[in-house]
């Protein structure tokens, strides 16, 4: 009796993550165009979660590299951003047009900062709340990170294990500031996890 978005979402923020690091390695102007794309329809699915990941993700490895010309390039790639526009910005104006205020208060604020600020519907949790709830997540291939104990420099020395950790951190940091806690919002951090579990083998 219920039906969530959170698998197609995962399936946008994976493409994005892909697209995103692409973008990181080689420079690549059309993995960014496509990175536009991607947020675009996540934005459709499940609302400013698709856009906030893969942007905080640039920003820290951007950071962590000590370089911003990734994210100046990001800023004036006007392809894009008119595609990301172009993909969201008709149905944002229809729900609006239709629903005026209601839409804003609905899914704006209600599902997107109430949920963070106040638990919904009875689903609170600590801190601690994914240090227990993810490693269940990707059972049965979760003990694989057990390899990386007490290798976090071999991870931060390689460019593509060290996206992949920021990805994945930033997730779990992010959704345990937040009030509501729900298992799917690990889910999120699949495309880090992922690379993290291959970079075992």
């Amino acid at each position: 009796h219920a039906a969530t978005a959170d698998a197609v979402l995962g399936l946008c923020l994976m493409l994005s993550a892909l697209d995103l690091w692409r973008y990181l390695e080689t420079a690549n102007l059309p993995a960014l165009g496509r990175l536009g794309l991607w947020m675009g329809l996540g934005l459709l699915v499940k609302g400013p979660v698709a856009f906030l990941i893969p942007v905080a993700s640039l920003w820290l490895s951007c950071l962590s590299a000590r370089t911003w010309q990734p994210v100046w390039r990001a800023l004036v790639n006007r392809r894009a951003w008119l595609t990301m526009l172009a993909v969201s910005l008709p149905w944002y104006a229809y729900a609006y047009w239709r629903h005026g205020q209601t839409f804003v208060d609905g899914f704006i604020l209600k599902h997107n900062i109430d949920r963070f600020t106040a638990p919904m519907e009875g689903h609170a949790g600590s801190w601690f709340y994914f240090a227990v709830v993810a490693p269940l997540l990707w059972m049965p291939w979760s003990p694989l990170m057990l390899v990386w104990w007490g290798r976090w420099r071999d991870i931060w020395r390689d460019a593509t294990t060290q996206r992949a950790l920021i990805w994945t951190v930033f997730v779990f940091v992010f959704f345990s500031f937040s009030a509501t806690k729900l298992p799917h919002y690990g889910i999120y951090a699949t495309p880090g996890v992922v690379v993290l579990l291959a970079a075992t083998a």
